[in-house]
C-alpha cells in the first residue's frame, strides 16, 4: 500500500513549471504570425521612408503656395515679374503689390538658397519694411516662374510654375479681382 501512495503523493507534489512541447510550438507559431508583419512593414519603412517623407514635402508646398499665391494676386492692383524684387533678398520671381490708403503693400516670392537646397519664400512688405516671412518649402530645380496672360499690365490669369528635382511640379493658376 505503501508504494500506491506514494505514487500518488508525487503525482500531487509535481511540479507544473515549464512549458510542454505543444505549448512552445504554439507560442512560435503565434509569435511568427506577429512578428512576420511586423517586419514587413519596419523593412518596407527604411526603404521607402525617404520617398514618403519627399512627396508630403513636395505636398505641402504646393498647397501653401496655392492658398497665399491666390491670395496675394486676387488682392494685387499690381503684378511685376522683373528680376528685381521690392523687399528682402533672393532670386525674385513676383511682387504683387497694392495700396490701402496712402500705405503701399507688397507680397513679393523669391527663391533663395540655404543649407537644404532651393527653397520658395514670400515675404510681405509695407513699404519696404519685412512685416512677415514664410518660407513654402523646399524647390527643386531651377526658378520658378510667374507668367501673365495677357499681360501683366492687365493679367486675365497669373500663373505660377514649379518644378522640383525629384520629378514633381505643380502649376497654380489665379485671377485678380475685378475692381
Amino acid at each position: 500500500m505503501r508504494a500506491q501512495t506514494s505514487l500518488v503523493e508525487r503525482l500531487r507534489r509535481r511540479d507544473e513549471r515549464g512549458l510542454t512541447l505543444p505549448e512552445m510550438l504554439i507560442s512560435i507559431v503565434i509569435l511568427g504570425l506577429i512578428i512576420g508583419p511586423l517586419s514587413a512593414a519596419m523593412i518596407f519603412f527604411l526603404e521607402n521612408g525617404e520617398t514618403a517623407h519627399r512627396v508630403f514635402r513636395d505636398d505641402t508646398t504646393s498647397r501653401l503656395a496655392a492658398a497665399y499665391f491666390t491670395a496675394d494676386v486676387q488682392s494685387a492692383s499690381t503684378i511685376v515679374t522683373t528680376t528685381s524684387g521690392q523687399c528682402g533678398t533672393g532670386t525674385p520671381i513676383a511682387t504683387m503689390a497694392r495700396t490701402e490708403g496712402s500705405t503701399a503693400f507688397s507680397s513679393s516670392w523669391y527663391s533663395v538658397s540655404g543649407e537644404t537646397g532651393q527653397s520658395l519664400l514670400r515675404r510681405q512688405c509695407e513699404g519696404s519694411k519685412v512685416v512677415a516671412e514664410s518660407q513654402l518649402g523646399l524647390l527643386a530645380s531651377g526658378v520658378p516662374t510667374v507668367t501673365c496672360e495677357p499681360s501683366c499690365d492687365s493679367p486675365g490669369t497669373v500663373t505660377l510654375t514649379v518644378a522640383a528635382a525629384d520629378g514633381f511640379s505643380f502649376t497654380i493658376h489665379a485671377s485678380p479681382r475685378i475692381r
